[in-house]
């Protein structure tokens, strides 16, 4: 068996072990790809995966990000990292290398994604344009408004002689401003962001009266990394029942 068969038939077996959770479509080789990996039933919990190759390496890597929307944080298990270390071998092409970094994450994570039972649902709305990509409108059952994003400089120890930056999330309803959230510190897998644009925005019911929403940004890079991006998540639960 060579190298290049050995390859694709590990990529195949991993395959045939990950949630059969839909994936989009490979981009650009050096841009990164975003996927959707879903909510909870309960709406608390939201995981994103970010893959593609590694800027300066060019290293096939794909990171699966879940995050408790309650606090805008990670979960302590958060994230599961995959790069594809072994050199690729003659006639195995980058998407198919990619690919195999994509099916080893979601092995790595997969005990958790089905623990928490993460999945797609509800409604997802991206940027309609340019301009919506820093206020963005939405419109689901119980839950329509406006996103709108802001920065402030922000330091970061990670990042000497970048001017990074945090962000202000908001969400303007016919009830007034809500802050979805505000950088206290930037954590390692921001990178050094120097300005934020919204990614998308998925809006879920778990039951009447309560609506997660989940909202996507790409952190645009600076320093070592500079014009690269990379993929956060943050959100709300807006519980009608109780006073946000």
């Amino acid at each position: 068996m060579t190298p290049a068969i050995r390859f694709l038939a590990l990529a195949a077996c991993a395959a045939l072990s990950t949630l059969a959770l839909p994936h989009a479509a490979v981009q650009a080789q050096d841009a990164p790809g975003l996927d959707i990996v879903g909510f909870n039933g309960r709406g608390f919990f939201y995981g994103i995966e970010q893959y593609g190759l590694r800027p300066r390496t060019k290293i096939p890597y794909s990171e699966i990000h879940i995050y408790d929307l309650r606090t805008g944080e990670e979960i302590h298990r958060s994230p599961f990292v995959h790069d594809l270390k072994i050199k690729i071998p003659a006639g195995v092409t980058t998407k198919q290398a990619i690919r195999r970094a994509r099916d080893e994450v979601y092995l790595d994570a997969r005990r958790v994604i089905r623990y928490l039972t993460l999945v797609p649902r509800g409604k997802t709305f991206t940027p309609a344009d340019e301009k919506a990509r820093k206020a963005m409108f939405i419109a689901a059952p119980g839950l329509t408004g406006a996103l709108e994003i802001k920065t402030f400089p922000l330091s970061s120890p990670r990042c000497p002689g970048v001017k990074t930056k945090g962000y202000v999330l908001t969400m303007k309803t016919d009830k007034g401003e809500q802050l979805v959230h505000k950088t206290a510190k930037l954590p390692r897998a921001l990178g050094c962001p120097v300005d934020y644009d919204l990614a998308s925005a998925n809006v879920y019911m778990p039951v009447p009266d309560l609506n997660a929403l989940a909202v996507v940004l790409a952190a645009r890079q600076g320093g070592e990394n500079a014009g690269g991006v990379r993929y956060t998540a943050t959100g709300h639960i807006f519980d009608k029942r109780k006073k946000n």
